[in-house]
């Protein structure tokens, strides 16, 4: 029911709402890279062979996203773009074998990028003093 009546209030523009996980909206925002200030959680859940590409650019308005939840997504591009005020991270099927170090994770509390293709953390070192990692 919550869920919901976010959604309601901002029905015709989602990339207002402050949660996004209603697979259509998500898209929509994605696509038209009409993302704000306003949205701080983020959830796209793919198939593995329905697997769809973004540039990362789309996150520059985002500023405010705290939670990114992603299944089989791919993004291109800067990573520097996505929210220095990300916390929870799930990527799962996350595309790279490295993580990129424009990818700012200083703030991160958990990640997990379970069935990635990721092989080495970072090409060079980085300190990361608060994150707990999964990686499988």
């Amino acid at each position: 029911m919550g869920r919901e009546i976010i959604r309601e209030g901002s029905r015709k523009e989602p990339g207002k709402c402050s949660r996004l996980w209603f697979q259509e909206d998500v898209r929509d925002v994605l696509t038209n890279s009409t993302g704000t200030d306003a949205v701080e959680g983020l959830a796209l859940k793919l198939n593995l062979t329905n697997r769809e590409c973004f540039k990362a650019d789309i996150f520059e308005e985002m500023r405010s996203l705290r939670l990114l939840q992603l299944h089989h997504v791919e993004l291109t591009g800067d990573y520097g773009y996505l929210s220095k005020q990300l916390r929870w991270i799930y990527w799962q099927g996350f595309p790279s074998t490295y993580i990129p170090n424009n990818f700012y994770l200083g703030d991160a509390i958990a990640i997990n990028f379970k069935h990635g293709n990721l092989r080495e953390v970072w090409k060079e070192p980085k300190v990361c003093s608060t994150c707990n990692f999964l990686l499988n």
